[in-house]
């Protein structure tokens, strides 16, 4: 198990990551994309719950493209000032998205969405391990984003990062939520939960 704390790796991750240049980011997301796409659960997925990529992480164009041309039906994350925790809102994927909290764009529309059917929730993450565990922000946000209830279907949750980002054991904390995939531009990794 990794025993530095989880601010160390976070602050270590996001420092690599300030180092990445825009070619070999484009690159490598792509094959994040190409891998991400040839899953299963995202085959069968009605709904993709995706993210507006910041800086210097995955960028999912090609998923969103993907998406758009099959009709799925798209989701984003967008923040509920009144609970303080994200929720999702449907995009288009040509609509215009705002700056939401956090510097983090988010549709502009009212209205919070539910999940129904067949729902793939890509997570990203400054890192993850074998069995899923993660490391976001520090806040929280997607653990409650992956407790979310599923509606006539299921959810399969994968988190996308570059190969450096994973690990073979984080620590976690009992409210933590694991995701069920990793894939990074290297590998696919079907997670397994270590008791």
């Amino acid at each position: 198990m990794i025993d530095r704390g989880k601010s160390a790796i976070r602050g270590e991750l996001l420092a690599w990551r300030k180092t990445l240049e825009d070619a070999w980011l484009t690159s490598a997301s792509l094959a994040i994309a190409q891998r991400l796409l040839a899953l299963e659960a995202y085959r069968t997925a009605s709904t993709v719950c995706l993210f507006a990529a910041l800086a210097q992480e995955v960028r999912l164009d090609r998923v969103l493209q993907n998406c758009r041309q099959s009709g799925r039906r798209i989701l984003l994350p967008a923040y509920q000032p009144e609970q303080k925790i994200y929720g999702f809102k449907q995009w288009a994927g040509d609509q215009p998205l705002r700056v939401g909290h956090h510097g983090i764009p988010e549709p502009d529309t009212e209205t919070f969405e539910t999940l129904v059917g067949t729902v793939l929730m890509v997570v990203p993450g400054l890192a993850f391990d074998l069995a899923g565990g993660r490391i976001g922000y520090g806040k929280g946000y997607y653990d409650r984003l992956l407790g979310m209830e599923c509606r006539d279907g299921g959810l399969t949750s994968v988190g996308v990062c570059f190969d450096v980002q994973v690990c073979p054991e984080l620590k976690q904390d009992p409210w933590d939520r694991p995701v069920d995939w990793v894939v990074t531009e290297q590998r696919t990794i079907r997670c397994v939960r270590m008791e």
